[in-house]
């Protein structure tokens, strides 16, 4: 499981449609995560994430590494390949 491997967090809530880490402590650069499997129609779903973290400078990770992270994590057996730029 992603979320558990690469969050500093624990994970408070775990459903099969969401997944959230709790939230940092004040002035924490740790981010925190909450991931939405959505169904789109035909078998496909869509994963969303939104990470952040409570220090005004920034996070350990940056959002958008933390999406092609997940992405990769995703995809790694399907075989999918990467959307073009």
């Amino acid at each position: 499981m992603w979320v558990a491997k690469n969050s500093y967090w624990k994970i408070q809530v775990a459903t099969d449609v969401m997944i959230s880490t709790y939230n940092g402590t004040e002035h924490s650069t740790q981010n925190s995560y909450s991931l939405v499997r959505e169904p789109l129609g035909d078998g496909r779903e869509r994963i969303t994430m939104r990470t952040g973290c409570n220090n005004i400078f920034g996070c350990t990770t940056r959002p958008d590494v933390a999406i092609r992270s997940l992405y990769d994590y995703v995809t790694e057996d399907t075989g999918t390949p990467p959307p073009s730029e």
